[in-house]
Formats: C-alpha cells, structure tokens, sequence
C-alpha cells in the first residue's frame, strides 16, 4: 500500500468507487440525491440492528447463550450499527469537506510530483487488495455461519445477518481510513526528504570551510516550497480528523466489544469443555475465534501505527529544520526561512485525533489491552456466579 500512496492519490479511486455505493463516503461531483441515498441506507440498518437485537433477546434461541453472551453480543451488533451510522451522517454532513479534501489531495501531489501523473488508478495493486479482503471476510463470514448452522440449526441465522452486513461496511470503513492515514504520511515523508535530499555532498563540502565564508555552498532548496507543503498538510490532516476521528473514536469502542465476545466466547468453551452437556463450543469455534481475535487487532493496530507515522514525521520535520540550521551561514536567507519553517512547525503541530477525544498513537493500544484485561476479570466474576 505504501508504494501506491507514494505516488498519487488517484490510486484509491477503486475504494472511492465502493465507498460511494455503500454511502461510506460522498461523491466527489455534487449530488443532492446523496442524503437521500444515505439516509435510506442508515434506516435500512437501524431497523435490521433494532429487528435482530430485539428478536435476539426476546427469542428462546437466547436461552443457548448465559447473560454475559447474550449482552456481549447485543452490545457487538449495536456498536457495529452505530459505527456505520456515525460514518454515514458524517460523510452527509461533510460532503463539501470531502469534495475539498480531495482536492487539496491532488493539488500536493501535483505539487510534489512536479505536475507528472506518475500513476495510473488502473494499475494500482489496490484491486488486488480489495479481492484480497473480499475473499478473507466472505471466508469468515461463511465460516461462521456454518459453525453457527451446525451447532444451533439454520433459524439462528437471522440474527447474524445484521452483524455480518455491518462487520463489512465496518471493514471497508477501516480499509479507507487506513489507506488515507498512509497516503498522508508518505507525503509528510516526501516533504522531509525534499528539504533534506541535497545535504550529502555539499555538507562534506562545507565542513572545510569557515563559517561566513563566500565560498560557503548553500545546501538548501525549496524551502519555501516545503514551507507551503506543510501548511497544505497541516490543513489536510485537519480535513482527516474532520472526516475520519468519529469513525475511528468508535472503530476503537467497536474493537473492545469484539474481543471481549470473543475472550468471552473462548472463555465459556472452557467451562462448557469440562463436562457441561450444553456443549455450545468445540474447537473449530475456538480456532476460528483465535483468527477472529488477531485479525481484529491487525485492522486496529494498522490505522494506529499509520496515524502515529504522521504524528512523527510531521515532528521530524522540526528535527530536520534545526540540523540543517547547522549547515548553513548564520547570516543567510536560507537560515531566516529555516527558522521561520522551524516555528511554523513547532506552532501548528499536527496531529491526527479521534474526535478530539485523544491523539492517536501507539499508546492506544496499550489502552486497549488494559481496558480488555479489566473488562475480562469482571466478565470472569459473572461467568462464575451463573
């Protein structure tokens, strides 16, 4: 993925195609039948959330789960719905922000790439990685279903319908928020390694000559073309926060919910596995579980790592702003638009956030290991006074 967004942005034209027919995302030519389309889809998945939660705790199917599943489960496919939801009003809310944002996208590139289309949207391997989680849902989705259909009858079924129909526009949303937070940061990259790319040689050179010298090489290019790059970054890493921090506020809640179902789930195939006749689980459950679990964590840690990458290339660009202070005369230019570029930067600071809620880092997921140990001893305590 990193090579195609090291490119040009258009690469992810393909996703963009599917996220409009879903109502993910809003078109990027202005279209006033888009609410309209949204808000048929947000209704069509509410009254299927509200259809399979009630008819799941009212059903005498319930009876197959004890009171923490059961809740567990309501709690998944309610958080799914609010998720997919929350992604539809926003992409209607910020249709305009989304038209602008893919602009701003292609007027860096345009910047960056010198005016060349460097990449074809036809040639971009993202189709391939689009057939790739295609392929991968619909094994897991069908895979679960069979365990499902073996163990509890094809009635059982209908309530998985809704989960399976949200965990997809769930994993699409993810896929897309992914893709974006790496586009962003291979262009912070791009930034850097253009402020920085002329330094090799002439450093060496300059090393052997005074400082104030006139035969002083200077070392730098483009500053102020940097300049201006970063504050379009600075604005489009808004735009993502602007477009993306409620999804993945609640892709992060979703994510708990997920694997405190599945630890639960594992956990009572334990204690069915020791002589219970209600025999629920067995290990095909188990090892599909275990799938289920890693995968999860894969998707969330993805969006994590890459929104972090942001948050430090953007620093280094101070880093590099303060070195390369160094290598120049005290007195000239190019040291003033250092200094200017270096304040800018210390200033604006961007960096990608969930709703505005908290900044997105690797210490998120620290968080969520925490919140899932504390969450699996309480769900231990009930499973042991039922």
């Amino acid at each position: 993925m990193s090579h195609d967004a090291n490119l040009d942005i258009r690469y992810i034209s393909n996703l963009m195609k599917l996220t409009e027919k879903l109502g993910i995302t809003a078109p990027l030519k202005k279209s006033s039948r888009f609410k309209y389309y949204s808000f048929t889809i947000m209704t069509a998945i509410i009254i299927e959330t509200v259809y399979s939660t009630h008819e799941l705790w009212t059903s005498s199917s319930a009876m197959l789960f004890n009171g923490t599943s059961l809740v567990l489960r309501i709690f998944c496919i309610l958080s799914f719905a609010i998720m997919n939801v929350v992604t539809m009003v926003v992409a209607v809310l910020n249709a305009e922000t989304w038209i602008t944002f893919m602009k701003l996208f292609q007027f860096i590139d345009c910047k960056l790439n010198k005016g060349q289309t460097i990449v074809s949207p036809a040639k971009s391997n993202l189709k391939m990685e689009l057939l790739f989680w295609h392929c991968l849902m619909f094994c897991f989705f069908g895979y679960d279903g069979y365990l499902w259909y073996t163990n509890n009858g094809l009635a059982w079924l209908k309530f998985y319908i809704c989960t399976y129909i949200n965990a997809y526009y769930g994993a699409i949303t993810v896929l897309l928020v992914a893709h974006f937070a790496s586009a962003i940061r291979e262009r912070f990259k791009r930034v850097n390694n253009i402020l920085i790319k002329t330094n090799g040689l002439r450093n060496v050179i300059n090393a052997f000559i005074s400082n104030g010298a006139a035969d002083k090489i200077n070392n730098l290019q483009n500053t102020d073309e940097v300049t201006e790059c970063y504050l379009l970054l600075t604005e489009l890493v808004d735009m993502f926060n602007k477009l993306f921090g409620w999804q993945i506020f609640f892709m992060t809640v979703n994510i708990v919910v997920q694997i405190l179902e599945i630890v639960n789930g594992l956990m009572n195939d334990v204690v069915y596995s020791q002589g219970s006749s209600n025999v629920l689980y067995d290990s095909r459950i188990v090892i599909f579980l275990v799938a289920s679990l890693l995968l999860i964590l894969f998707l969330h840690a993805r969006v994590v790592i890459f929104c972090e990458d942001i948050n430090n290339e953007s620093r280094n660009t101070l880093t590099i702003c303060y070195n390369l202070q160094q290598t120049v005369d005290p007195n000239s230019d190019d040291r003033k638009e250092l200094i200017i570029l270096g304040d800018l930067v210390d200033l604006l600071k961007p960096k990608t956030n969930a709703a505005r809620y908290y900044d997105i880092n690797r210490g998120l997921l620290s968080r969520v290991f925490g919140y899932l140990i504390s969450y699996s001893i309480v769900i231990i305590q009930f499973s042991k006074q039922q």
